[in-house]
């Protein structure tokens, strides 16, 4: 009963998927431009620096919440914090709210990061940086924060189980960014200098300026 507790709110939490609603709010859809994937990336680049900043920090805080405090209140429960963060990943990228097709889930991911290890976050989050900067693409420092925490939270947790699950959810956040990794080849996927040069239209008509180069 407290795992499907914890599942079932760490998907329902995190069915509410901030880039939407701000968007809504300032008046377009944003699954019908730039990149159409309601996250962090996508709001970036739509919506501005600022927002993207505030859409990646509810994500990640919302998930860090849950994980954490399903790690607290049910602290004699195996795996409950590994349940709990599968449950924030699914819901971040099925979410309900949204017909099942929500973001990609690395917001999310980092909100679980954070919710076992912050010095750990910190380090992730520094990742990330260092390698936007050097490749001028985020989604490298996604490939090496993903491909790499499932260990580390071996070493932290010594539970396989939930070495297992987060896994699981790394390879799901891999999987759902293979349309960047054909980018990546092609040499089309956006970067962080481009995206300042060629910013997004919200009016979903204007293909050219929707184009996601």
């Amino acid at each position: 009963m407290n795992y499907a507790i914890v599942f079932v709110t760490g998907y329902l939490v995190c069915c509410i998927n901030s880039a939407y609603l701000i968007a809504r709010a300032k008046g377009f859809d944003i699954r019908t431009v730039g990149s159409k994937n309601p996250g962090t990336s996508n709001a970036f680049i739509t919506l501005g620096p600022a927002w993207g900043v505030l859409v990646g920090a509810i994500d990640i805080l919302k998930t860090a919440a849950v994980v954490y405090f399903a790690g607290r209140i049910f602290a004699d429960t195996s795996y409950i914090m590994a349940v709990a963060a599968t449950g924030c990943l699914v819901g971040n990228v099925f979410p309900a709210t949204l017909r099942f097709r929500g973001g990609k889930g690395f917001a999310a991911f980092m909100g679980v990061v954070l919710a076992y290890n912050w010095i750990v976050f910190l380090a992730c989050v520094a990742i990330v940086a260092a390698a936007t900067l050097i490749t001028d693409h985020m989604v490298v420092g996604t490939f090496i924060v993903i491909g790499s925490f499932p260990i580390v939270v071996l070493f932290l947790t010594n539970e396989c189980i939930t070495f297992f699950a987060i896994l699981a959810c790394s390879i799901l956040i891999f999987c759902r960014h293979s349309e960047n990794i054909r980018r990546l080849k092609d040499g089309t996927e956006i970067g962080l200098r481009g995206c300042g040069k060629n910013r997004v239209s919200t009016h979903p008509e204007d293909e050219q300026s929707n184009r996601y180069l």
